[in-house]
């Protein structure tokens, strides 16, 4: 065990000298790598907040029902405020309903003045003409559908202007959702192809620089393991510096957008906020580039070893 564990150490450090005699190549390559990495995650992170701000609406679906138990004039205050409570609870009857919250004509004017800017022109109107609103809590289980059937059943009940719920945004927002997230699936797929080919094309590079290398130490004895290792350390080097590459570019990318856009969100009054990277995604990130730049390096050396065994049995 000690002496395996020395063979790869030295063949590690023998790989970092390596790439350290070829600074540019090795730079260069890990930028190219990097860009690509950086584009699937960025839209991960950016699709991931997402997913939270619609975990905070499907807690809180609710349904405003519009009540309009008579015209104006035909019932005084109390009686209206009457009929408005017997709807309520006619409503709280309904199995798939929670709770029920009353707000009256002159609380629903009072916060439509305060949220509108429109005082002065409130303040010239003759009679209130906005309708008293019954807030109404559903079940937080409740699948689309459910509630659906919910806003269809409140709105036939007598006395009620108008229903309007909130479920049509949030499956707009997860449809959105969906998208960033089926496009973040496609880039990495995309990125995962990249990676690879670039490896492909450097680790080719350099069995071109040592074939000579190569064939000496095959035609000695030294088996495909032996020779292949060094291509192994050198692809997952590659794949992991470009990883790095990629997660720093994604950090400051997302660092400067955050502000800006969670600006934005606050004056919509939105729980949307852009998440920095974490460990865990960063660790993801590298291992998941590393198994990718030791499969390719694996497979572009398995082949050139095959055919060049294949042509030594030739001559």
């Amino acid at each position: 065990m000690k002496v395996w564990l020395q063979r790869h150490l030295q063949v590690l450090g023998e790989t970092l000298v390596w790439l350290a005699r070829s600074p540019g190549s090795t730079l260069t390559t890990a930028l190219i790598l990097g860009v690509a990495i950086s584009l699937p995650i960025m839209l991960f992170k950016v699709s991931q907040s997402m997913v939270s701000v619609t975990g905070e609406l499907n807690g809180d679906s609710l349904i405003t029902v519009f009540v309009s138990p008579g015209k104006p004039g035909q019932a005084g205050p109390m009686e209206e405020d009457q009929l408005i409570l017997e709807i309520g609870h006619r409503i709280l009857q309904i199995p798939l309903v929670r709770d029920v919250e009353y707000v009256s004509r002159e609380q629903v004017l009072k916060d439509f003045r305060n949220e509108s800017g429109l005082g002065d022109l409130i303040d010239d109107l003759d009679e209130n003409p906005l309708p008293a609103m019954l807030i109404v809590f559903p079940e937080k289980s409740l699948a689309a559908a459910e509630l659906s059937q919910l806003a269809i059943a409140l709105a036939d009940l007598d006395g009620v202007d108008s229903v309007s719920y909130d479920r049509q945004w949030q499956e707009r927002l997860q449809a959105i959702i969906e998208v960033f997230m089926s496009g973040a699936l496609i880039l990495a797929s995309l990125m995962a192809i990249g990676v690879v080919l670039i490896i492909s094309n450097t680790v080719r590079l350099g069995i071109l620089n040592r074939s000579q290398e190569i064939q000496i130490i095959d035609q000695i004895g030294g088996t495909a393991t032996f020779i292949r290792r060094p291509f192994l350390y050198f692809g997952t080097l590659q794949a992991i510096s470009g990883a790095i590459v990629a997660l720093f570019i994604a950090m400051l990318a997302l660092f400067l957008l955050a502000r800006p856009v969670n600006h934005l969100a606050g004056l919509y009054s939105s729980g949307f906020r852009i998440n920095l990277l974490d460990l865990e995604t960063c660790g993801l990130v590298i291992v998941i580039s590393a198994l990718l730049g030791w499969m390719a390096a694996r497979f572009t050396l398995g082949g050139y070893i095959r055919k060049m065994r294949a042509s030594a049995r030739g001559k």
